[in-house]
C-alpha cells in the first residue's frame, strides 16, 4: 500500500511515489534488510513514512516502525496496517522500546541527519537481545559530498567510511561492510552458488582505473550489518531498474520535452508575429491602392488643366496675332499722331489740373 497523499513531500523524506536513483537506493537497503530479520521481532528507527517497516513486516515476527516526527507516525500507523506491525514516535537517542526487547534494528537515513552518534549506539545496544543484529548505513563523505563538492542542506554530520568504521567497532565486536552506488554496466553473476563480487571501472576510463576491485567500487553508500554474535550470511544483490526509467534518462526525456515545448511556444510567437506581420501588409496594401486611386485621380486632373493651359495658350497666341495684326494694319499707323496729340493733351490736362 502507498497511501503518501497525505503526507508532504520534505525533499529529504523518501516516499514510495518517487522513482529513480532515491527509489534504488532506499528499496535495494530494505529488501536485503528484510532477508536478515526474517522471524525476528524488529525496531525500524528512524521509519519515516512507513513503508520500509511494511516491507520488514512481510518477513518478520514484529516490526515497531519509531520517527520524530508525530506527522509520519501517525501517516504510517494509518496507511500500513498489519498484526504485527507498529509505530510509535521517538527518536534515535530515547528509544520508546524496553531494554533488550528486539532481535534486530534496522536504520537507515539517520545517523547523518544528527550528531548524537554516541547517543544513538548507546541506545541501539541497550534495546537489543545478546547478539542482536544492526543493519545501518551511512552515506559515505567522502564520495557523498567531498568528491562532487556536494552539500546536502539536511545532513547534520556525514562520516567518512574510516568514522563510520571505528562507530560500528567500538560497539560491537563483528561487523561487515556493503556498499552501495546505482549504477549501469554490465551485470555477469554465478548461478547455483555464491562467489565473491568485483567491479571494474568503464572501458574508456585510464589503464590505472581499469583494475578490479573486491565489492563495490567508489561505494556512495555505505551499509553495515554488526552484531556481538555470528554474523549471518550476507548476499550481494542486485536490483534492477529499466534504463529508460533512470535519472539520466528521466533528466533528458525531461530536457528533450521542455526544449520541444520552448520551440513550440517560438514557432507559436513566430506564427503570431507573421500574422501581425501579414495584417501590416495587407493593410499597407491598401494604402497603397488608395494612394494609387489619388494619384490616378490627380494624373486626370493634371490632364485636364493641361488641355485648359493648351485652350487657353491658343487663345493668347489667337489674341497676338490680332493685335500684331492690328499694329501692322494702315489705320494704325495713319492714326498714329492722332494718339501722340491725344497723350499730350492728357499730359497737359493733368499739369492743369494739378496747378
Amino acid at each position: 500500500m502507498d497511501g503518501s497523499e497525505d503526507l508532504a513531500f520534505t525533499g529529504e523524506r523518501f516516499m514510495p511515489s518517487l522513482d529513480g536513483s532515491i527509489a534504488l537506493e532506499h528499496w535495494h537497503r530494505y529488501l536485503l534488510a528484510r532477508e536478515l530479520v526474517a522471524g525476528k521481532t524488529v525496531l525500524d528507527i528512524a521509519c519515516g513514512e512507513g513503508y520500509g517497516s511494511a516491507l520488514l513486516a512481510e518477513t518478520a515476527a514484529k516490526v515497531t516502525g519509531v520517527d520524530i516526527s508525530d506527522e509520519a507516525v501517525r501517516h504510517a500507523a494509518k496507511a500500513y496496517t498489519r498484526p504485527n506491525l507498529h509505530f510509535l514516535p521517538g527518536s534515535c537517542a530515547a528509544i520508546p522500546l524496553d531494554d533488550g526487547s528486539v532481535d534486530a534494528v534496522v536504520s537507515f537515513e539517520t545517523i547523518e541527519h544528527h550528531d548524537q552518534h554516541a547517543e544513538m549506539m548507546a541506545e541501539v545496544r541497550r534495546v537489543l537481545r545478546p547478539g542482536g543484529l544492526l543493519i545501518i548505513s551511512s552515506p559515505d563523505r567522502l564520495e557523498y559530498s567531498v568528491l562532487p563538492n556536494n552539500s546536502n542542506e539536511y545532513h547534520v554530520k556525514e562520516l567518512f567510511r574510516h568514522e563510520f568504521e571505528s562507530l560500528l567497532s567500538a560497539h560491537f565486536r563483528h561487523w561487515a561492510m556493503l556498499g552501495q552506488r546505482v549504477l549501469f554496466g554490465s551485470g555477469l553473476f554465478l548461478e547455483g552458488g555464491a562467489s565473491p563480487v568485483a567491479t571494474y571501472a568503464g572501458p574508456d576510463e585510464s589503464d590505472d582505473r581499469r583494475t578490479r576491485a573486491d565489492g563495490m567500487a567508489r561505494p556512495l553508500y555505505l551499509v553495515a550489518v554488526a552484531t556481538d554474535g555470528e554474523l549471518p550470511v550476507i548476499s550481494s544483490s542486485f536490483l534492477e531498474q529499466p534504463l529508460m526509467q533512470s535519472d539520466f534518462c528521466r533528466f533528458w526525456q525531461k530536457t528533450l520535452t521542455d526544449l520541444a515545448v520552448a520551440k513550440d511556444e517560438q514557432i507559436e510567437a513566430l506564427h503570431g508575429r507573421c500574422a501581425d506581420r501579414d495584417r501590416t501588409i495587407a493593410d499597407l496594401g491598401r494604402r497603397i491602392e488608395t494612394l494609387e486611386a489619388n494619384v490616378r485621380g490627380l494624373e486626370g486632373q493634371v490632364q485636364v488643366l493641361k488641355g485648359e493651359i493648351e485652350g487657353r495658350d491658343g487663345i493668347i497666341l489667337h489674341l497676338r496675332k490680332q493685335i500684331e495684326g492690328i499694329y501692322l494694319s494702315t489705320s494704325w499707323r495713319v492714326t498714329g499722331p492722332l494718339r501722340v496729340l491725344s497723350r499730350r493733351l492728357s499730359a497737359l490736362r493733368a499739369r492743369r489740373g494739378g496747378s
